[in-house]
């Protein structure tokens, strides 16, 4: 590939470790991803950390991605950081066979009989099957820290009923001596079937008297979705009055609580506390957004309301962190996005008793977890001594450590990725940076929609739909993660080193993993793990939240290949070692072969071939080059590179086979249609994205030559015909500012096409490219409404080709090793056409045979 990196210098990575919070960090368990060139790194245990200093740092080591040639791609690194308040530290991360750093405490983890038992030096925790405490036993400075009889947790669902975990299974998922994560699944029993199921990772580390635990809670029911829409009150939803965990410490007799980060504890009087989150605190806290199944807007208070004794004050925005405690050591406990997952509701009592309200109990109002639907919930815990220390308000603001952006764009790793610093087209960057400063960023749209709350923080409101109802300031629509925003939003984090950046992908991606795919596997096929698309075009959302469909304004329909975005979740996953992203991602990609096989529908009697469902984009009919089958060829290729299967990759090429041709009719395909047809180019850049990983796996074969072939052949044409799409704006229903944005894409094609193009047609490609990528900036930023929230996605996500170009404009991907000929195009029929020609065929068989007294002959055909 491209000589970015000097492969004989030593390797040395600075990584950078920046305090925002405002208070000193001293030694804070930190997960971080980095990438590597290939060749450079094959073994990860002979990486090393060091301090500015030189001094040696524990280092636990992952390898998480690999190059084809079996060196590391990515690397997970788990360490101790500290860093002075709003300021920053370095580390070096560089290859050495010397002995790793001297011996600090480490983590030994050990079965038992029914679970696991982990010693982290500091504390040893016992977790195992059976009912789900989630600890049975926590020993802190040689003391048992629990008592049993208060400790658990307390489901009841809307008709008053108690439910309660059972854990099934109980496994090491990451075994380190710095970093241990045990994840429990189970289900939460009572009167009749499960009622939720829970996957809960309670992650250790090593020295520390204290937990993470995530706590993933699912409803596995599919949703009814009548008449294919999608709305709160749905059969299969669940309502629940409460859930929430209680721990029991035996250090009792004080409680003390802080509202914010960096606050220090303060001790009660009276010796109880409890603090409820019931509105997001901001202006528009009432907003239309938080209607529940009967339309209301269940949201008691402006923010959040603390009663101590018989005092009781309120405020806005609350990040507490409280604690039982008998003056010396206890329990606390602290969550993530407190306030901005509302509700939530933490009390400490006296008597030792920790609540902590997942989904707390409000008057009158119950939780709605739909059909399908996840959330994931993030709770600290500390025990002993530990549970006072002020040093754990980290768990309420992580630490915030990268690597050099310099170092994320050499490696290669981030396919055409240039550091800010580099790209030098100030319009562009002005465009793009609207998300993150001013008042069009996505902070302030989601302070206009009010998108918090459980199940909508993270979302990006769809903005530019409001423009179609103006004046109605009620409007509301969901942009659900279209055009891949989390990897809009990775790309410009690693080539900036922005925090804003990062805090956007990782909000997103949580809320898209959780609400926006469809965890069940009880509904068709073509739905189940799909994810649903953004709301309606000029509809309100209504009661569907984040599920598309409401029943007022739309005709239906379910999740699709269409907006099946996997590529952000990825690079999520690789930059943080979430595991939850790489189960969207494999599940996503083999939802894409799960809705393309025929056996798994109800035609299969008739017809049992490919359904369509991964090729199809805007009507049934088409399978040529479009989104739909772009986006599935996107997914499969990453679901492979995640998880190494061949069987994506060769799927991949059965789409590419069945939806372009090095000589298709390019008129045929009214490929200048931009309503219909625009999306043909998001159909090429996934096609130069597989062509680039069969490239880096010498995988120069006739698919590799089929497909490079069919990318030349239609830049040759775009060369010839295509044209910014608003020199024509009478052929657009709405010709707005979202169409320039999309041309951008044309750029990236043009370039990828002059990668493997021969030296006289490289320069014309190359031509195109600047043409299209100066048009799309400009024509962008010609429109008032350049600030909302689709041209800035489509402008944080494309484009990056055309920096990056000018850095490397040497740079040539191979031929194939075989050529053509590569037979007729092929002509897809889906699978519902043929069984219903099959159908034909049987029904006017059946009436021939009937009418000449066959009817016994047509019952053994039928048989």
């Amino acid at each position: 590939m491209d000589p970015a990196v000097d492969r004989h210098a030593p390797l040395s990575v600075r990584l950078i470790a920046r305090e925002t919070a405002g208070f000193a960090r001293i030694a804070e368990p930190v997960t971080i991803g980095v990438p590597l060139p290939r060749g450079r790194v094959r073994e990860a245990g002979h990486l090393r950390l060091r301090s500015t200093e030189g001094d040696a740092i524990p280092l636990q080591v992952k390898a998480q991605d690999h190059w084809s040639d079996g060196s590391i791609r990515w690397v997970l690194l788990d360490f101790a950081a500290g860093a002075p308040s709003r300021g920053e530290a370095e580390f070096f991360l560089t290859v050495d066979d010397g002995p790793p750093a001297p011996d600090g405490p480490e983590i030994k983890a050990n079965k038992t009989g029914d679970g696991l038992f982990v010693d982290t030096g500091a504390a040893a925790f016992l977790m195992a099957r059976g009912p789900f405490d989630p600890f049975r036993s926590v020993r802190a400075d040689g003391v048992e820290m629990l008592d049993p009889a208060g400790t658990g947790w307390v489901c009841v669902d809307r008709a008053g009923h108690s439910w309660n975990p059972v854990a099934t299974r109980v496994a090491l998922e990451t075994a380190g001596p710095l970093r241990t994560t045990v994840r429990v699944d189970g289900e939460f029993w009572g009167p009749g079937d499960p009622l939720l199921h829970f996957t809960a990772r309670i992650t250790l580390h090593a020295g520390r008297a204290a937990a993470k635990l995530e706590i993933a809670v699912t409803n596995p029911r599919r949703a009814a979705h009548p008449g294919g829409h999608w709305e709160l009150g749905d059969p299969g939803s669940v309502f629940l009055r409460e859930l929430s965990l209680c721990i029991a410490s035996r250090k009792a007799g004080r409680a003390s609580w802080s509202a914010d980060c960096g606050a220090p504890l303060s001790e009660v009087p009276g010796g109880s506390v409890g603090i409820l989150q019931d509105g997001s605190g901001g202006k528009n806290r009432r907003s239309r957004v938080h209607q529940d199944h009967e339309g209301r807007i269940p949201v008691g208070l402006e923010g959040y309301r603390v009663r101590m004794g018989s005092e009781a004050r309120e405020g806005l925005r609350a990040s507490p962190r409280l604690a039982v405690h008998d003056g010396s050591a206890g329990v606390s406990a602290s969550m993530r996005y407190f306030w901005q997952e509302f509700p939530k509701d933490m009390r400490a009592e006296a008597d030792g008793t920790l609540r902590i309200g997942l989904f707390p109990e409000r008057p009158g109002a119950f939780h709605e977890i739909q059909g399908g639907e996840r959330k994931r919930h993030e709770v600290r815990l500390f025990f002993g001594e530990e549970a006072l220390a002020p040093a754990n308000d980290a768990a309420r603001a992580p630490l915030f450590v990268h690597a050099d952006p310099k170092w994320y764009a050499s490696t290669e790793a981030i396919p055409y990725l240039t550091t800010r610093a580099e790209d030098t087209d100030a319009d562009c960057l002005r465009l793009v940076d609207q998300a993150i400063e001013g008042d069009s960023s996505f902070e302030a749209k989601r302070e206009a929609a009010d998108e918090f709350g459980w199940r909508h923080f993270g979302e990006i409101p769809a903005d530019h739909e409001a423009h179609f109802h103006k004046g109605d300031e009620t409007f509301v629509s969901h942009y659900n993660n279209q055009y891949d925003a989390v990897d809009g939003a990775f790309l410009r984090f690693a080539g900036s080193g922005d925090i804003r950046w990062f805090r956007i992908m990782e909000e997103l991606a949580r809320h898209v993993m959780d609400i926006d795919l469809y965890h069940t596997d009880r509904d068709r096929s073509a739905y189940n793990h799909g994810l649903f698309w953004h709301t309606v075009h000029y509809v309100d959302a209504g009661k569907s939240t984040h599920r598309s469909y409401p029943s007022v304004g739309s005709a239906g329909g379910g999740p699709d290949n269409e907006h099946n975005y996997t590529t952000g979740l990825l690079h999520y996953h690789l930059l943080t070692g979430d595991e939850l992203a790489r189960e969207a991602v494999l599940g996503s990609a083999q939802w894409v072969v799960d809705a393309d096989d025929g056996a798994k529908t109800m035609l299969r009697v008739l017809d049992r071939g490919d359904t369509g469902l991964a090729t199809k984009t805007r009507d049934f009919g088409y399978h040529g080059p479009g989104r739909g089958a772009g986006n599935s060829i996107n997914a499969l290729v990453d679901g492979w590179r995640l998880g190494g299967d061949p069987d994506l990759l060769a799927r991949c090429e059965t789409l590419i086979r069945r939806s372009i041709h090095p000589e298709d009719n390019m008129e045929a395909r009214d490929l200048l249609n931009a309503e219909n047809r625009w999306s043909y180019t998001v159909y090429l850049q996934a096609l130069g994205k597989y062509l680039d990983a069969k490239a880096e796996t010498g995988q120069l074969d006739s698919a590799y030559t089929y497909a490079r072939e069919s990318l030349l052949a239609y830049a040759r044409w775009m060369a010839a015909h295509e044209h910014p799409i608003l020199d024509k704006p009478g052929q657009l229903e709405y010709p707005n500012e979202t169409w320039p944005a999309q041309d951008i894409r044309k750029s990236d094609v043009f370039c990828y096409a002059a990668l493997h193009a021969n030296d006289a047609e490289r320069e014309s490609f190359v031509e195109r490219a600047r043409f299209f990528f100066r048009s799309a900036v400009e024509s962008v930023d010609s429109f008032p409404t350049r600030g909302y929230a689709r041209p800035v996605i489509l402008l944080m996500k494309n484009g990056l080709m055309h920096p990056w170009w000018r850095l490397h404009p040497d740079v040539h991907r191979p031929q194939g090793l075989t050529t053509g000929p590569f037979g007729e195009p092929e002509q897809f029929v889906p699978q519902k056409t043929r069984a219903l020609r099959k159908l034909r065929w049987i029904a006017a068989a059946g009436a021939v045979l009937l009418l000449a007294g066959g009817g016994a002959t047509l019952l053994r055909v039928l048989s």
